[in-house]
């Protein structure tokens, strides 16, 4: 199958610029997660191409209930985990400290600008969803990676490929 020309793999050359998917970001931090080699072989070429980093502070919020929900399904099992929260809201102090060394350690990467999603963003996502179903999440930040004038971002997530006025790096 011939890949468009905006949807690049892993194994290509890393580009100058890109908006981070935080999709990336959690298969990169959590050991064992589904594409943690391929995210963790490919920063390191970012790293070694000075690639700039773009990150939005939703992509920080979507970090940080990743990381709690992998955190409290490790001690309170895949199906409690949402019911213990929900029944002891000061569970999450519990966590905290690790989020945050992982949070300052994000923050310390070479390269990286953490941008705010605007309302523009988040009114332009609509359209995004309309025209290609992506969730609102993924829309945010795809409108946030185009109207930045980015128009490259760095993802786990095929669905990212069906908006062409992106170039994707997927593994």
């Amino acid at each position: 199958m011939k890949r468009q020309k905006n949807i690049l793999s892993f194994n290509a050359i890393p580009p100058k610029i890109a908006y981070l998917d935080p999709s990336f970001f959690i298969n990169l931090i959590v050991e064992g997660s589904k594409y943690h080699v391929e995210c963790k072989d490919f920063s390191e070429k970012l790293k070694e191409y000075r690639t700039v980093l773009i990150m939005s502070n939703l992509g920080l919020d979507e970090i940080w209930y990743a990381l709690l929900k992998i955190m409290v399904m490790r001690d309170f099992g895949r199906e409690g985990w949402l019911d213990a929260l929900n029944k002891d809201k000061d569970i999450v102090k519990r966590y905290m400290a690790d989020i945050e060394e992982i949070t300052h350690e994000l923050l310390e990467i070479p390269n990286l600008v953490l941008v705010e999603v605007t309302i523009e963003n988040s009114l332009n996502a609509l359209n995004i969803m309309k025209e290609h179903g992506l969730f609102p999440r993924d829309a945010i930040h795809a409108s946030a990676a185009i109207s930045s004038g980015v128009g490259t971002i760095i993802t786990t997530d095929p669905d990212f490929t069906k908006i062409h006025e992106l170039v994707v790096y997927v593994r």
